[in-house]
């Protein structure tokens, strides 16, 4: 699992487990890097986004949505009139595999129309709460 979500898990779901069955044993990576699930030691991996591997049995466990967000200083020395500006801008990718990405964005009245905008990040960040 990823540091971030990694933690809440640590936080809500394990004290739960441990209630429902005693003798559960855990051991925990939390870790951006995608694990060699064929190694024996793991059991389970929880991921966030898209598993490209056909090898692997995916459960969808949920989904989420990400917000744009910026300081009101940036916005004012880098004005963003259209999405076509957004690949001019710095920003952050949460990676620490690639710092290009597609940004999907979907209209506020109509889910349906949406625009996807490739994104190349300046910064690669790693964000870990604990």
């Amino acid at each position: 699992m990823t540091p971030d979500f990694g933690s809440l898990v640590a936080t809500h779901l394990i004290p739960a487990l441990k209630k429902a069955y005693p003798d559960f044993q855990l051991i925990l990576k939390l870790a951006f890097d995608f694990e060699d699930l064929q190694d024996p030691s793991f059991d389970l991996a929880l991921r966030i986004g898209r598993v490209a591997d056909e090898d692997l049995v995916v459960k969808p466990l949920g989904s989420f949505q990400r917000q744009l967000i910026a300081s009101k200083k940036y916005l004012n020395a880098n004005p963003i009139d259209n999405l076509d500006r957004l690949n001019e801008i710095d920003t952050l990718a949460f990676s620490n595999q690639q710092t290009s990405r597609i940004w999907t964005f979907y209209h506020q009245d109509d889910p349906k129309i949406k625009r996807e905008i490739s994104i190349n990040a300046i910064t690669a960040i790693l964000v870990f709460r604990f």
